[in-house]
C-alpha cells in the first residue's frame, strides 16, 4: 500500500475502505473515525433486489427506464463489463431513445456525460468508470448483473452513492438486478441499513 513509503502523520479518507486499510488503521497511536451520514443528513437510499433470468432482466429494463423517462428522472444502468455495456445500450435503444453509454474506451466519453447532465440522454449505460465523482440530480440507478465477480461490497456501496446526492433530491432508488443474490450484495445492504439506523440514533 501506497502509506508504507509514508512518515510522520497523515490521515487517509475512504468511503469504502478496505479490510486492510482498516487492519492497518487499528493499533496503538492509529484512530478511526467514521462519518457514515451525507452533508444533507438524509439517508442512503435502500438498494432493491430484483431477480430475473438474463431475457427477462432486459423486459425489466425496458419497463423500468420507461417509467424513470415519464417521471422525468435520469438512470445509471452499470453494466459489469465493456462488451455487455454496449450490447445492453444496443438492446434498450431498440425500444427507447434517448440514452447513450460510455466505458473507459468510448470515444467522447466527457462530452457524453456533460450531455447526459445537461438532460439531453435520459439513460445512460455505463461501467465503474461512472461509480465515483458524478453528481446528478433525482438520479436513479440500475446495477445489471450485480451477482457478478465484480461487484464487490464496496463497489456495490459506492455505486448506490450516486443516488440522492442532492440536498433539494436526496432519495432515489437503487436497484440490484441478478439471477441470484450474492454475500456481496447482501453484505452491501446491511451496511447501508446500519449506518442509515446510526444516522437515526445521533
Amino acid at each position: 500500500m501506497f502509506y508504507k513509503s509514508l512518515s510522520g502523520h497523515y490521515i487517509m479518507m475512504s468511503a469504502t475502505p478496505s479490510k486492510e486499510v482498516i487492519d492497518h488503521f487499528q493499533g496503538d497511536n492509529k484512530d478511526i473515525l467514521r462519518l457514515e451520514v451525507r452533508f444533507h443528513r438524509h439517508p442512503l437510499p435502500i438498494p432493491k433486489i430484483v431477480k430475473r433470468n438474463k431475457l427477462f432482466q432486459y423486459i425489466f429494463l425496458i419497463k423500468k427506464i420507461k417509467e424513470y423517462k415519464n417521471k422525468n428522472k435520469p438512470v445509471f444502468i452499470f453494466a459489469p463489463t465493456i462488451s455487455l455495456c454496449e450490447k445492453i445500450y444496443r438492446v434498450i435503444s431498440l425500444f427507447i431513445k434517448g440514452g447513450n453509454y460510455v466505458h473507459s474506451k468510448r470515444k467522447f466519453r466527457t462530452e457524453i456525460i456533460d450531455e447526459f447532465r445537461n438532460n439531453l440522454y435520459s439513460y445512460l449505460v455505463t461501467t465503474s468508470v461512472l461509480e465515483r465523482g458524478v453528481t446528478v440530480k433525482d438520479l436513479q440507478v440500475i446495477i445489471c448483473q450485480s451477482d457478478h465477480k465484480i461487484y464487490e461490497k464496496g463497489v456495490l456501496i459506492q455505486i448506490a452513492g450516486r443516488v440522492g446526492r442532492k440536498k433539494d433530491a436526496p432519495e432515489g432508488e437503487v436497484i440490484y438486478l441478478c439471477e441470484k443474490v450474492t454475500q456481496e450484495m447482501q453484505e452491501s445492504i446491511n451496511t447501508i441499513s446500519k449506518n442509515n439506523e446510526a444516522l437515526l440514533d445521533g
